[in-house]
């Protein structure tokens, strides 16, 4: 039997110049995993212990309620693209949507967003098998919500300032390519949802390295990204920045 460790991080001063204090919560079960599936009991067991542990409250709708309230739209930041055997557990989602519903959260309010439609439907991340939304954020990028950083990016299709055809953007459109130092968040994490809880997997990328919750949470909810996974930094800096801008600052609440 293999064991899964689901750790939530509470970032307890997420506004202001400085980072606040953290608290990290860990807890794992021999039976939560067997060949690949879990059980989802057990994983409701953790879920609720990790989430209790970090609110301290014995209760888990009232620990909900440390981080979320009744009238707030809640989005679920899962990792979709390694799927079918790295993405994020559906029993966790599960477990966190019922924690929530305990809270006094309606379904109606929970959205479960990855970067990639194709990936969220693959990894089994639909509306009809978590019975709340399921959004994509390359759907739709807010041309008002910008996080410039001086690492350029060459623009492609899907970057909201791609224009094909146009001269200097890509092919058929001159000579160069287009480069800009902009990117833009999608509308998901800007105006769709009021808090965020991050669910993300600790995996390797072929773009970043060790790929885990930060990287989760800032790098597939903007465009212009690949700037950001690259030599020498392959984004560690701009990833943090990008983390406590005000779009993100006050939403990651797990």
């Amino acid at each position: 039997m293999l064991g899964v460790t689901p750790a939530l991080l509470l970032a307890q001063e997420p506004a202001g110049d400085r980072p606040g204090h953290g608290q990290v919560v860990w807890t794992q079960d021999g039976g939560a995993v067997e060949l690949y599936r879990a059980y989802p009991r057990v994983v409701r067991g953790m879920v609720d212990a990790v989430v209790t542990g970090v609110a301290g409250r014995e209760q888990i709708g009232a620990a909900w309620r440390q981080f979320v309230s009744p009238d707030e739209r809640i989005g679920i930041k899962v990792s979709a693209s390694a799927h079918p055997v790295m993405n994020t557990r559906r029993e966790v989602v599960h477990a966190i949507i019922e924690g929530l519903q305990e809270a006094g959260i309606s379904k109606r309010n929970i959205v479960i967003f990855d970067r990639d439609r194709s990936d969220l439907t693959a990894a089994g991340f639909t509306a009809e098998a978590m019975g709340c939304r399921v959004l994509a954020s390359e759907e739709v990028w807010d041309e008002e919500a910008i996080f410039s950083a001086p690492t350029l990016g060459r623009l492609i299709f899907g970057d909201l300032l791609f224009k094909p055809g146009v001269a200097g953007y890509g092919p058929g459109g001159g000579d160069s390519d287009a480069f800009s130092s902009r990117s833009h968040f999608s509308k998901v994490v800007s105006s769709e949802v009021d808090k965020i809880i991050n669910v993300p997997v600790m995996a390797e990328s072929r773009f970043s390295g060790i790929a885990g919750a930060l990287y989760n949470v800032t790098v597939p909810n903007v465009d212009n990204w690949r700037r950001f996974t690259g030599r020498p930094g392959y984004g560690d800096l701009a990833i943090t920045e990008m983390l406590w801008d005000e779009v993100l600052a006050d939403k990651v609440v797990l």
